[in-house]
C-alpha cells in the first residue's frame, strides 16, 4: 500500500509539473501572436509607404527594422523556456527577422521583401499551429 501512494504522489507530482509548463508554454504563445501582430503592423506600414512613395519611407524602414529587431530578441530570449519543437521554431523566426531587418534597411528589390514576408508569414504560421497543439 505504501509503495502505491508513493507512486501515485509522484505521478501526480509529474502531471502538476506537466501542466505548468504547458501553462507557461501556452503563455508565451500568447505574447508571441501579440508581438507578431504588432511586427507584422511595423512591416505593413514600411510596405504600404514604398508602394505609395510616400516620403517618411526612411522612418518607416527604421521603424520595421527596429521592430524586427526587437521582435527577434524576444523570441531568442523565451526559446529556452518551449518544448524543442516550438523552441527551434522560435529561434527560426529570429534568424529570419534580423535577417528582414537587414533587408529592410539596405537597397533590395521587391522580390526580396516577398521572399522574407513569405518566410516569415510560414515560420509564424508554423508557430502557431504548433502552440495550438498544446
Amino acid at each position: 500500500m505504501a509503495a502505491y501512494q508513493s507512486e501515485v504522489s509522484i505521478s501526480m507530482a509529474a502531471a502538476s509539473s506537466s501542466k505548468a509548463a504547458a501553462d507557461a508554454a501556452f503563455a508565451i504563445c500568447e505574447e508571441a501572436v501579440s508581438r507578431s501582430k504588432n511586427d507584422v503592423v511595423a512591416f505593413n506600414a514600411y510596405v504600404d509607404a514604398g508602394n505609395h512613395g510616400e516620403t517618411d519611407l526612411r522612418a518607416e524602414a527604421s521603424a520595421a527594422a527596429s521592430s524586427a529587431r526587437e521582435t527577434a530578441s524576444w523570441f531568442d530570449s523565451v526559446s529556452s523556456e518551449l518544448p524543442t519543437q516550438l523552441s527551434g521554431l522560435f529561434a527560426e523566426l529570429a534568424a529570419n527577422l534580423r535577417s528582414s531587418a537587414v533587408v529592410i534597411e539596405s537597397d533590395h528589390s521587391a522580390d526580396e521583401i516577398n521572399s522574407i514576408s513569405d518566410t516569415s508569414n510560414s515560420i509564424r504560421k508554423s508557430i502557431f499551429d504548433e502552440c495550438g497543439s498544446l
